[in-house]
């Protein structure tokens, strides 16, 4: 099958980059002609809340053809690209949604190419993490553009049906990465990363925003550390806010010696060892819709505590492959504990089980069906 993937991947960073790139390649192994039409400017530099979009200190060479043709703001390259995929004698586009203003132009894409091709998307998120005037009507547009959906969440699932109950969807799951390899001797990545190798390491990963419920993982730490002193907290992570009102919060300052900054954005080959360092992977999201830290942590076999919110949990069984919680501070604490002492055996074999059925060969195998 010749497949036509639109969307952000190399040398853009970032979840959707990644899943596109996973997908890309695992299509190709699968023997489908493949091609990325990817973003020659994806957010306008002084749109973007971070230090740069792009992957800093990696160059590789993909083994699929990867063009940078679409200009998010700039309808001349919708037009080029529409032309070039209706010249193509493709079989399938897939597209990915994730934020309003880029569903504009995946949308106009959508809407003028050959109704011959198939089209698929993929949704990350139905609305923005944060609120944004006329997500619903332009979600329902983006929507209308497709033949199907998929999300990698029963929650995104429920936000469509009750914007567009007409348009009918799946929900599958987001595969854990095969990109960043494997996970590697504890004692080895604290020694990488000038940790001490004796403590118990709690981590907070990924770009630091409200939603993301940061302030109540350090107060739930701050009640921790009174009984459990020789654990410490990672965030690992750039902020897209201020980090001012966290490191002003008196649980941070009673417990500074024993929290660590982190303030950066990891790089691919960094991954492994932070995941491998630490013992713990903690989501105190307040809401949210799916997260790859998820499939990060489940990819490296690591214990994780997750708030009960939105689609996080869905992949957790509380206490058999990991932990959740309520979204309070003394919830998050109290489960933190719970994990810090079970038979972690155990949660690693059901982990085990759940990292295997979470592959990208099984996600390729549904999304593709009847195609």
């Amino acid at each position: 099958m010749k497949i036509f993937l639109l969307g952000p991947c190399y040398p853009y960073r970032g979840g959707i980059s990644d899943t596109n790139e996973e997908l890309a390649e695992t299509l190709r192994l699968q023997g489908h002609t493949i091609e990325m039409i990817n973003f020659k400017m994806l957010y306008p530099t002084i749109l973007f809340p971070g230090k740069t979009q792009y992957q800093t200190t990696i160059k590789k060479d993909l083994n699929f053809s990867n063009q940078r043709l679409i200009n998010s703001i700039n309808l001349l390259s919708w037009n080029k690209v529409v032309k070039k995929i209706n010249s193509s004698d493709i079989d399938l586009l897939i597209s990915s949604h994730w934020t309003t203003s880029i569903s504009i132009c995946m949308t106009y894409i959508n809407e003028r190419i050959s109704k011959k091709i198939k089209k698929i998307g993929l949704i990350h998120n139905a609305y923005p993490h944060e609120n944004s005037l006329f997500s619903s009507f332009f979600l329902k547009r983006y929507l209308r553009s497709l033949n199907e959906y998929v999300t990698f969440s029963k929650v995104v699932k429920e936000h469509i049906e009750k914007n567009s109950p007409k348009i009918i969807g799946k929900t599958f799951f987001l595969p854990v990465p095969n990109k960043f390899g494997n996970s590697i001797k504890p004692i080895v990545a604290k020694k990488k990363l000038e940790l001490c190798p004796k403590t118990k390491y709690l981590m907070f990963f990924g770009v630091i925003r409200p939603y993301k419920g940061l302030d109540l993982l350090i107060k739930a730490f701050d009640i921790l550390r009174k009984t459990k002193n020789n654990v410490e907290l990672l965030i690992v992570g750039e902020n897209y806010e201020s980090i001012n009102k966290y490191q002003s919060l008196k649980e941070f300052s009673n417990n500074k010696k024993y929290i660590k900054f982190v303030n950066k954005f990891i790089d691919e080959k960094m991954l492994k060892y932070w995941f491998s360092a630490v013992d713990i992977v903690i989501q105190p999201y307040k809401n949210a819709s799916q997260s790859g830290v998820t499939s990060l942590a489940i990819h490296f076999e690591k214990i994780l505590v997750t708030t009960n919110t939105g689609g996080l949990s869905e992949l957790i069984e509380n206490e058999k492959n990991g932990f959740t919680c309520e979204v309070n501070f003394h919830d998050i604490s109290k489960t933190i504990d719970n994990a810090l002492s079970c038979d972690k055996n155990t949660i690693l074999k059901n982990l085990r089980r759940t990292k295997k059925i979470l592959s990208w060969k099984n996600f390729t195998k549904k999304l593709l069906k009847n195609s």
